[in-house]
Protein backbone atom coordinates (compact mmCIF):
# COMPACT_ATOMS: atom_id res chain seq x y z
CA UNK A 1 0.00 0.00 0.00
CA UNK A 2 1.88 3.26 -1.14
CA UNK A 3 1.55 5.87 1.35
CA UNK A 4 0.80 9.71 1.06
CA UNK A 5 4.05 10.70 0.67
CA UNK A 6 4.75 8.33 -2.06
CA UNK A 7 1.71 9.72 -3.83
CA UNK A 8 3.25 13.42 -3.07
CA UNK A 9 6.31 12.08 -4.94
CA UNK A 10 4.83 10.37 -7.75
CA UNK A 11 3.07 13.93 -8.61
CA UNK A 12 5.96 16.13 -8.19
CA UNK A 13 8.35 13.79 -10.50
CA UNK A 14 5.19 13.58 -12.79
CA UNK A 15 4.84 17.64 -12.89
CA UNK A 16 8.62 18.43 -13.15
CA UNK A 17 9.04 15.26 -16.07
CA UNK A 18 5.80 17.89 -18.19
CA UNK A 19 7.72 20.79 -17.19
CA UNK A 20 11.02 19.75 -18.35
CA UNK A 21 9.31 17.97 -21.60
CA UNK A 22 7.57 21.57 -22.11
CA UNK A 23 10.84 23.33 -21.84
CA UNK A 24 12.99 21.10 -23.69
CA UNK A 25 10.51 20.81 -26.72
CA UNK A 26 9.95 24.90 -26.77
CA UNK A 27 13.93 25.39 -27.29
CA UNK A 28 14.38 22.86 -30.27
CA UNK A 29 11.51 24.71 -31.91
CA UNK A 30 13.03 27.69 -30.74
CA UNK A 31 10.03 29.11 -28.65
CA UNK A 32 12.55 30.66 -26.40
CA UNK A 33 10.08 32.73 -24.36
CA UNK A 34 8.24 29.95 -23.88
CA UNK A 35 11.47 27.45 -22.64
CA UNK A 36 12.47 30.82 -20.48
CA UNK A 37 9.17 30.55 -18.27
CA UNK A 38 8.92 27.29 -18.18
CA UNK A 39 12.52 26.59 -17.03
CA UNK A 40 12.16 28.94 -14.84
CA UNK A 41 8.64 27.41 -12.96
CA UNK A 42 10.89 24.46 -12.81
CA UNK A 43 13.77 26.08 -11.30
CA UNK A 44 11.92 27.38 -8.28
CA UNK A 45 9.70 24.04 -8.61
CA UNK A 46 12.84 22.33 -7.13
CA UNK A 47 14.11 24.90 -4.91
CA UNK A 48 10.79 24.12 -3.08
CA UNK A 49 11.12 20.59 -2.92
CA UNK A 50 12.95 18.70 -0.04
CA UNK A 51 15.96 17.75 -1.57
CA UNK A 52 14.94 13.86 -1.36
CA UNK A 53 12.05 14.55 -3.82
CA UNK A 54 14.13 17.18 -6.23
CA UNK A 55 17.75 15.71 -7.14
CA UNK A 56 20.38 18.11 -7.41
CA UNK A 57 21.16 16.52 -10.67
CA UNK A 58 17.47 18.06 -12.28
CA UNK A 59 17.93 21.52 -10.75
CA UNK A 60 21.36 21.40 -12.62
CA UNK A 61 19.57 19.88 -15.26
CA UNK A 62 16.77 23.65 -15.34
CA UNK A 63 19.79 25.38 -15.05
CA UNK A 64 21.59 24.08 -18.28
CA UNK A 65 18.71 25.08 -20.81
CA UNK A 66 18.42 28.40 -18.95
CA UNK A 67 21.77 29.14 -19.85
CA UNK A 68 20.82 27.71 -23.43
CA UNK A 69 18.46 30.41 -24.03
CA UNK A 70 20.94 33.34 -22.57
CA UNK A 71 23.25 31.69 -25.23
CA UNK A 72 20.93 32.24 -28.42
CA UNK A 73 20.38 36.00 -26.62
CA UNK A 74 23.66 36.76 -26.81
CA UNK A 75 23.57 38.00 -22.88
CA UNK A 76 27.14 36.36 -21.99
CA UNK A 77 27.43 37.20 -18.92
CA UNK A 78 24.38 35.36 -17.94
CA UNK A 79 25.11 32.33 -19.69
CA UNK A 80 27.71 31.83 -18.06
CA UNK A 81 26.22 32.10 -14.30
CA UNK A 82 23.60 29.54 -15.69
CA UNK A 83 26.19 27.24 -16.79
CA UNK A 84 27.89 27.36 -13.09
CA UNK A 85 25.39 27.52 -11.38
CA UNK A 86 24.10 24.15 -13.80
CA UNK A 87 27.89 22.32 -12.82
CA UNK A 88 27.59 22.87 -9.12
CA UNK A 89 24.23 21.07 -8.83
CA UNK A 90 24.75 18.12 -11.53
CA UNK A 91 28.36 18.07 -9.98
CA UNK A 92 27.41 17.81 -6.06
CA UNK A 93 27.26 14.48 -5.80
CA UNK A 94 30.29 12.93 -7.54
CA UNK A 95 33.52 12.96 -6.77
CA UNK A 96 36.07 14.44 -9.57
CA UNK A 97 38.61 11.75 -10.68
CA UNK A 98 41.66 14.01 -11.42
CA UNK A 99 42.39 12.24 -14.54
CA UNK A 100 39.08 12.02 -15.79
CA UNK A 101 37.62 15.61 -15.59
CA UNK A 102 34.15 14.71 -17.37
CA UNK A 103 32.69 11.89 -16.21
CA UNK A 104 28.37 12.74 -15.12
CA UNK A 105 26.86 12.61 -18.68
CA UNK A 106 25.14 16.17 -17.77
CA UNK A 107 28.65 17.52 -16.90
CA UNK A 108 29.82 16.67 -20.42
CA UNK A 109 26.44 18.68 -21.81
CA UNK A 110 27.00 21.70 -19.40
CA UNK A 111 30.89 21.79 -20.48
CA UNK A 112 29.66 21.12 -23.97
CA UNK A 113 28.05 24.13 -24.14
CA UNK A 114 30.65 26.17 -21.93
CA UNK A 115 32.71 25.60 -24.95
CA UNK A 116 30.22 26.66 -27.46
CA UNK A 117 29.65 29.79 -24.99
CA UNK A 118 33.65 30.52 -25.71
CA UNK A 119 33.48 30.28 -29.22
CA UNK A 120 29.92 32.53 -29.69
CA UNK A 121 32.02 35.01 -27.30
CA UNK A 122 35.36 34.91 -28.88
CA UNK A 123 37.20 33.28 -26.87
CA UNK A 124 38.37 31.01 -29.19
CA UNK A 125 41.88 29.39 -26.98
CA UNK A 126 39.34 28.80 -24.03
CA UNK A 127 36.91 26.93 -26.48
CA UNK A 128 39.97 24.68 -27.88
CA UNK A 129 41.33 23.37 -24.90
CA UNK A 130 38.11 22.75 -23.36
CA UNK A 131 36.34 21.05 -26.54
CA UNK A 132 39.89 19.04 -26.82
CA UNK A 133 39.72 17.83 -23.34
CA UNK A 134 36.04 16.77 -23.40
CA UNK A 135 36.44 14.91 -26.79
CA UNK A 136 39.86 13.20 -25.85
CA UNK A 137 38.17 11.77 -22.51
CA UNK A 138 34.46 10.85 -24.42
CA UNK A 139 36.17 9.46 -27.32
CA UNK A 140 37.97 6.98 -25.16
CA UNK A 141 34.74 5.98 -23.04
CA UNK A 142 32.37 5.91 -25.35
CA UNK A 143 30.25 3.25 -25.63
CA UNK A 144 30.52 1.96 -22.40
CA UNK A 145 29.69 5.33 -20.19
CA UNK A 146 28.08 8.00 -22.12
CA UNK A 147 24.30 7.74 -23.77
CA UNK A 148 24.33 8.19 -27.98
CA UNK A 149 23.07 11.44 -27.84
CA UNK A 150 25.22 12.83 -25.48
CA UNK A 151 28.66 12.04 -27.69
CA UNK A 152 27.09 12.72 -30.59
CA UNK A 153 26.20 16.22 -29.86
CA UNK A 154 29.52 17.00 -27.88
CA UNK A 155 31.62 15.89 -30.81
CA UNK A 156 28.92 17.30 -33.51
CA UNK A 157 30.25 20.41 -31.42
CA UNK A 158 33.39 19.70 -31.73
CA UNK A 159 33.69 19.13 -35.51
CA UNK A 160 32.11 22.73 -35.55
CA UNK A 161 34.84 24.21 -33.29
CA UNK A 162 37.30 23.17 -35.50
CA UNK A 163 35.23 24.77 -38.91
CA UNK A 164 34.82 28.09 -37.41
CA UNK A 165 38.56 27.87 -36.67
CA UNK A 166 39.29 26.91 -40.16
CA UNK A 167 41.10 23.96 -39.01
CA UNK A 168 39.48 21.82 -41.16
CA UNK A 169 41.50 18.87 -40.85
CA UNK A 170 40.43 18.29 -37.52
CA UNK A 171 36.96 19.32 -38.28
CA UNK A 172 37.35 16.46 -41.52
CA UNK A 173 38.72 13.83 -38.60
CA UNK A 174 35.95 14.44 -35.93
CA UNK A 175 33.35 14.11 -38.46
CA UNK A 176 35.12 10.66 -40.04
CA UNK A 177 34.97 9.49 -36.22
CA UNK A 178 30.95 10.45 -36.05
CA UNK A 179 30.32 8.51 -39.42
CA UNK A 180 32.28 5.24 -37.98
CA UNK A 181 30.15 5.80 -34.57
CA UNK A 182 26.80 6.37 -35.98
CA UNK A 183 27.39 3.43 -38.43
CA UNK A 184 28.23 1.33 -35.41
CA UNK A 185 25.13 1.97 -32.92
CA UNK A 186 21.85 0.14 -34.26
CA UNK A 187 19.46 2.80 -34.04
CA UNK A 188 16.51 4.36 -35.59
CA UNK A 189 17.83 7.83 -36.19
CA UNK A 190 21.19 6.98 -37.19
CA UNK A 191 20.73 6.47 -40.76
CA UNK A 192 19.06 10.28 -40.89
CA UNK A 193 22.20 11.31 -38.56
CA UNK A 194 24.40 9.90 -41.02
CA UNK A 195 23.27 11.99 -43.56
CA UNK A 196 23.45 15.38 -41.49
CA UNK A 197 27.06 13.97 -40.90
CA UNK A 198 28.13 13.31 -44.60
CA UNK A 199 26.42 16.16 -45.60
CA UNK A 200 28.80 18.19 -43.00
CA UNK A 201 31.27 16.46 -43.86
CA UNK A 202 30.90 17.46 -47.70
CA UNK A 203 31.33 20.77 -46.61
CA UNK A 204 34.56 20.80 -44.81
CA UNK A 205 36.05 18.71 -47.66
CA UNK A 206 34.79 21.60 -50.29
CA UNK A 207 36.66 23.74 -48.14
CA UNK A 208 39.64 22.02 -48.53
CA UNK A 209 39.34 21.31 -52.23
CA UNK A 210 38.99 17.98 -52.14
CA UNK A 211 35.90 17.77 -54.40
CA UNK A 212 35.86 14.11 -55.68
CA UNK A 213 35.69 13.08 -52.48
CA UNK A 214 33.29 15.20 -51.18
CA UNK A 215 30.91 14.40 -54.01
CA UNK A 216 31.51 10.44 -52.90
CA UNK A 217 30.75 11.48 -49.85
CA UNK A 218 27.46 13.67 -50.57
CA UNK A 219 26.64 13.34 -54.03
CA UNK A 220 25.57 16.54 -55.44
CA UNK A 221 24.70 15.51 -58.70
CA UNK A 222 21.70 13.15 -57.49
CA UNK A 223 20.84 15.89 -54.99
CA UNK A 224 20.19 18.01 -57.90
CA UNK A 225 17.62 16.40 -59.49
CA UNK A 226 15.90 15.37 -56.29
CA UNK A 227 12.64 16.73 -55.17
CA UNK A 228 12.41 19.09 -51.92
CA UNK A 229 9.51 16.24 -50.43
CA UNK A 230 12.71 13.76 -50.82
CA UNK A 231 14.91 16.31 -49.25
CA UNK A 232 12.59 17.23 -46.40
CA UNK A 233 12.89 13.50 -46.11
CA UNK A 234 15.97 12.47 -46.14
CA UNK A 235 16.35 14.75 -42.54
CA UNK A 236 12.47 14.10 -41.61
CA UNK A 237 12.31 12.81 -37.90
CA UNK A 238 15.39 14.78 -36.23
CA UNK A 239 14.93 17.74 -34.22
CA UNK A 240 13.41 20.45 -35.89
CA UNK A 241 16.41 23.02 -35.44
CA UNK A 242 19.12 20.32 -36.39
CA UNK A 243 16.65 20.12 -39.61
CA UNK A 244 17.25 23.76 -40.08
CA UNK A 245 20.85 23.19 -39.60
CA UNK A 246 21.01 20.68 -42.04
CA UNK A 247 19.15 22.87 -44.92
CA UNK A 248 21.20 25.76 -43.89
CA UNK A 249 24.09 23.22 -44.54
CA UNK A 250 22.88 21.87 -47.50
CA UNK A 251 22.47 24.89 -49.26
CA UNK A 252 26.30 25.95 -48.53
CA UNK A 253 27.28 23.07 -50.41
CA UNK A 254 25.34 24.19 -53.05
CA UNK A 255 26.67 27.25 -53.13
CA UNK A 256 30.07 26.05 -52.96
CA UNK A 257 29.23 24.08 -56.25
CA UNK A 258 28.37 26.70 -58.25
CA UNK A 259 24.23 25.62 -57.82
CA UNK A 260 23.52 29.63 -57.03
CA UNK A 261 20.04 29.29 -58.19
CA UNK A 262 19.13 25.70 -56.79
CA UNK A 263 20.44 26.65 -53.21
CA UNK A 264 18.02 29.74 -53.66
CA UNK A 265 15.37 27.80 -54.55
CA UNK A 266 15.83 25.37 -51.74
CA UNK A 267 16.03 28.74 -49.13
CA UNK A 268 13.03 30.10 -50.60
CA UNK A 269 10.85 26.93 -50.41
CA UNK A 270 12.03 26.61 -46.53
CA UNK A 271 11.33 30.23 -45.61
CA UNK A 272 8.09 29.13 -46.73
CA UNK A 273 7.63 26.30 -44.42
CA UNK A 274 9.32 27.82 -41.56
CA UNK A 275 6.50 30.63 -42.26
CA UNK A 276 3.61 28.64 -42.14
CA UNK A 277 4.25 26.59 -39.52
CA UNK A 278 6.16 29.22 -36.62
CA UNK A 279 4.43 32.74 -38.12
CA UNK A 280 6.51 35.67 -39.53
CA UNK A 281 8.45 36.31 -36.20
CA UNK A 282 10.48 33.71 -35.55
CA UNK A 283 14.26 33.10 -34.73
CA UNK A 284 14.84 30.39 -37.38
CA UNK A 285 13.01 32.25 -40.22
CA UNK A 286 15.38 34.91 -39.38
CA UNK A 287 18.53 32.98 -39.41
CA UNK A 288 17.36 31.25 -43.17
CA UNK A 289 16.64 35.36 -44.08
CA UNK A 290 20.18 36.24 -43.48
CA UNK A 291 21.11 33.24 -45.49
CA UNK A 292 18.94 34.41 -48.28
CA UNK A 293 20.68 37.77 -48.39
CA UNK A 294 24.34 36.78 -48.02
CA UNK A 295 23.63 34.65 -51.46
CA UNK A 296 21.51 37.05 -52.90
CA UNK A 297 24.56 40.00 -51.99
CA UNK A 298 26.84 37.17 -54.12
CA UNK A 299 24.83 37.41 -57.03
CA UNK A 300 24.69 40.73 -57.17
CA UNK A 301 20.88 41.61 -56.23
CA UNK A 302 21.82 43.84 -53.57
CA UNK A 303 18.13 45.48 -52.99
CA UNK A 304 17.22 41.79 -52.57
CA UNK A 305 19.96 41.45 -49.94
CA UNK A 306 19.44 44.55 -48.16
CA UNK A 307 15.95 43.50 -47.85
CA UNK A 308 16.62 40.28 -46.84
CA UNK A 309 18.88 40.93 -44.14
CA UNK A 310 16.62 43.79 -42.95
CA UNK A 311 13.95 41.73 -42.49
CA UNK A 312 16.29 39.21 -40.54
CA UNK A 313 17.32 42.39 -38.24
CA UNK A 314 13.79 43.41 -37.35
CA UNK A 315 13.03 39.74 -36.07
CA UNK A 316 16.11 39.89 -34.00
CA UNK A 317 15.76 43.04 -32.70
CA UNK A 318 11.92 42.20 -31.46
CA UNK A 319 12.89 39.32 -29.94
CA UNK A 320 16.31 40.20 -28.10
CA UNK A 321 16.87 44.09 -28.33
CA UNK A 322 20.38 44.68 -29.27
CA UNK A 323 21.23 41.55 -27.79
CA UNK A 324 22.80 38.43 -30.22
CA UNK A 325 24.96 37.26 -32.62
CA UNK A 326 22.81 37.11 -35.59
CA UNK A 327 21.43 40.45 -35.33
CA UNK A 328 25.03 42.11 -35.72
CA UNK A 329 26.21 40.20 -38.63
CA UNK A 330 22.84 41.54 -40.12
CA UNK A 331 24.19 45.16 -39.34
CA UNK A 332 27.30 44.24 -40.63
CA UNK A 333 26.10 42.72 -43.98
CA UNK A 334 23.38 45.88 -43.83
CA UNK A 335 25.98 48.59 -43.44
CA UNK A 336 28.34 46.49 -46.68
CA UNK A 337 25.90 46.79 -48.47
CA UNK A 338 24.56 50.18 -48.01
CA UNK A 339 28.19 51.53 -48.37
CA UNK A 340 28.51 49.43 -52.03
CA UNK A 341 24.87 51.44 -53.12
CA UNK A 342 26.58 54.72 -52.24
CA UNK A 343 24.31 55.40 -49.78
CA UNK A 344 27.26 56.21 -46.88
CA UNK A 345 24.73 57.72 -44.06
CA UNK A 346 22.53 54.33 -43.79
CA UNK A 347 26.12 52.38 -43.96
CA UNK A 348 27.48 54.71 -41.22
CA UNK A 349 23.97 54.49 -39.19
CA UNK A 350 24.24 50.43 -39.40
CA UNK A 351 27.93 50.08 -38.46
CA UNK A 352 27.17 51.76 -35.84
CA UNK A 353 24.17 49.91 -34.45
CA UNK A 354 26.63 46.83 -34.73
CA UNK A 355 28.93 48.90 -32.53
CA UNK A 356 26.42 49.61 -29.81
CA UNK A 357 25.15 45.74 -29.78
CA UNK A 358 28.68 44.53 -29.30
CA UNK A 359 29.04 47.25 -26.29
CA UNK A 360 25.93 45.75 -24.72
CA UNK A 361 26.78 42.16 -25.27
CA UNK A 362 30.20 42.48 -24.26
CA UNK A 363 30.08 45.03 -21.72
CA UNK A 364 32.87 47.26 -23.44
CA UNK A 365 32.86 50.89 -24.83
CA UNK A 366 34.38 52.02 -28.17
CA UNK A 367 34.56 55.71 -27.10
CA UNK A 368 35.08 57.51 -30.18
CA UNK A 369 36.22 54.63 -32.25
CA UNK A 370 33.43 54.48 -34.41
CA UNK A 371 33.88 57.13 -36.67
CA UNK A 372 37.96 56.39 -36.86
CA UNK A 373 37.37 52.51 -37.85
CA UNK A 374 34.48 53.36 -40.06
CA UNK A 375 37.04 55.70 -42.37
CA UNK A 376 39.53 53.02 -42.15
CA UNK A 377 36.63 50.61 -43.48
CA UNK A 378 35.43 52.50 -46.41
CA UNK A 379 38.96 53.93 -47.70
CA UNK A 380 40.23 49.79 -47.84
CA UNK A 381 41.23 48.99 -51.14
CA UNK A 382 38.77 46.54 -53.66
CA UNK A 383 41.47 43.77 -53.09
CA UNK A 384 39.48 42.57 -50.15
CA UNK A 385 35.42 42.88 -49.15
CA UNK A 386 34.37 45.36 -47.22
CA UNK A 387 32.35 43.30 -45.37
CA UNK A 388 35.26 41.31 -44.22
CA UNK A 389 37.68 44.15 -43.45
CA UNK A 390 34.55 45.56 -41.51
CA UNK A 391 33.77 42.34 -39.71
CA UNK A 392 37.34 41.84 -38.89
CA UNK A 393 38.49 45.23 -37.92
CA UNK A 394 35.13 45.68 -35.51
CA UNK A 395 35.75 42.35 -33.55
CA UNK A 396 39.33 43.43 -33.48
CA UNK A 397 38.34 46.25 -31.23
CA UNK A 398 36.06 43.52 -29.30
CA UNK A 399 39.39 41.60 -28.93
CA UNK A 400 41.30 44.49 -27.79
CA UNK A 401 38.69 45.55 -24.93
CA UNK A 402 36.88 41.91 -24.20
CA UNK A 403 40.69 41.03 -23.22
CA UNK A 404 40.69 44.01 -20.63
CA UNK A 405 36.94 43.24 -19.06
CA UNK A 406 37.73 39.08 -18.74
CA UNK A 407 40.92 40.15 -16.91
CA UNK A 408 39.12 42.58 -14.46
CA UNK A 409 36.51 39.89 -14.09
CA UNK A 410 38.68 37.28 -13.66
CA UNK A 411 40.45 39.62 -10.80
CA UNK A 412 36.86 40.19 -9.53
CA UNK A 413 35.97 36.69 -9.35
CA UNK A 414 39.59 35.17 -7.06
CA UNK A 415 38.37 38.28 -4.43
CA UNK A 416 34.30 37.28 -4.42
CA UNK A 417 34.57 33.13 -6.01
CA UNK A 418 30.69 32.61 -5.56
CA UNK A 419 30.45 29.49 -5.82
CA UNK A 420 28.39 26.81 -22.37
CA UNK A 421 24.45 21.95 -33.56
CA UNK A 422 22.71 22.90 -28.22
CA UNK A 423 22.71 19.89 -25.86
CA UNK A 424 19.09 19.63 -24.05
CA UNK A 425 19.01 17.26 -21.18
Amino acid sequence: VSSPNDSRIRVDEFYSSVLNVLGAFALLISELEIARETFELLVDFHHQLATSNSPLQDLGAAYNNKGCISLIKGDFRSATEEFKKSLSYVESRKLRQLERLYTDTKSVAVYSNISRLHLISRNFNEALELQEQLGNDCEAREIIELPFQTLFTMMNNRAVLYTSFGNFNEAEKALKYLKSYCNRMEREDCPRLLNYVRLHLCEVLLLQGKIREAEEEFSLEKLSSTSFTDLVDMFGGLYMNVRIEAFEKLVEVFVRRGKIQIALSLLEKTVEIIKTIFGSDHLDLASLLFKQGSILSLTGDLTSAAGKFKFSADILEMMFGQRNPLLIKCYMSLGELKSRLKHKEESHLYFQRAVESLEVMYHVSFVNELSTTYMEITKKSKKSPRSEVSEMMIEGLVAEHGQALRSEEHTSELQSRPHISYAVF
